[in-house]
């Protein structure tokens, strides 16, 4: 059974994410498993550690079990949901995680605040896109799950070979039985036989897919890419971290930040094929 992690640190975000996970596991009959992971509390004495320590995880507990019971209610269809609580450094407890389940993907949301340092989960979240080898779906707050019907890769054409990992992105489109648009945004110069090259690359391995590409000119490749999602109706856009520097135009331009803190539609990083195994 495929498994699909949600990461949670239990904001009013994240729970959305959580539910967002939970209809996509069920539209595929995949399994949900949620991971809440806190830092544990150090250099308040040896007597009040554990107690707080203890204490944090027994609330953290309460909350995961309330989550689980909210999403099995808000779902019609059945779904098979485990959950777990662990303590240490976020980044590195997801990986674990991941290496144990090998998931479908990983859902998060998009913004929050953490348990200690109440840092952006924005950054947060653009963190895990850039450096978690697995599949990762980041949410909008006001998002929802419908279905997928179109989905957006964004792509420059370059080193396809060793950055583009075909099977997932077959599997996703197969599983949902959606539209895939290749999209390649650039400024306004000839096509290089690079560009070329890669695009002929693209159309044999996802032929199966039948894609559809989009070769558009523009000098701003992000402002390209929003405009591409916003005017077709995009339900699920792809980018790809080793070659794309949209996730840390996320972090450096507002307009970019914004559309993912607060655009209806979730951002998808995928890693090139490589091995996973020491992440």
């Amino acid at each position: 059974m495929k498994t699909i992690i949600a990461a949670t640190d239990l904001s009013a975000t994240a729970t959305n994410a959580a539910l967002y996970a939970a209809e996509m596991a069920a539209a595929i009959d995949a399994e949900l498993f949620l991971l809440h992971v806190y830092v544990p509390p150090v250099g308040v004495g040896d007597i009040i550690v554990p107690l707080v320590y203890d204490t944090w995880r027994k609330e953290a507990e309460i909350q995961m079990v309330a989550l689980k019971r909210k999403i099995l209610l808000h779902l019609i269809r059945p779904l098979h949901v485990r959950w777990e609580v662990r303590a240490g450094i976020y980044l590195t407890e997801l990986k674990g995680a991941c290496a144990r389940l090998d998931p479908y993907t990983v859902v998060i949301g998009a913004n929050g605040t953490s348990t200690l340092d109440r840092l952006l989960f924005g950054s947060h979240a653009i963190t895990t896109m850039k450096q978690l080898p697995w599949p990762v779906i980041c949410v909008p707050p006001d998002a929802y799950f419908s279905a997928i019907h179109k989905v957006a890769l964004a792509c420059d054409f370059e080193h396809v070979p060793g950055i583009v990992p075909f099977p997932e992105i077959v599997q996703l489109i197969r599983d949902f039985k959606a539209e895939l648009h290749v999209l390649h945004i650039g400024p306004r110069a000839p096509i290089t036989p690079v560009t070329l090259s890669g695009a002929e690359f693209l159309m044999d391995h996802l032929d199966v897919c039948h894609p559809q590409f989009h070769f558009l000119q523009q000098e701003d490749v992000d402002e390209g890419i929003l405009d591409f999602v916003q005017y077709h109706g995009v339900d699920l856009l792809i980018v790809l971290p080793r070659r794309h520097r949209f996730l840390d135009a996320l972090v450096h331009r507002s307009h970019t930040r914004w559309f993912v803190l607060h655009n209806l539609v979730p951002l998808m990083s995928l890693h090139g094929p490589k091995k996973r195994d020491g992440w």
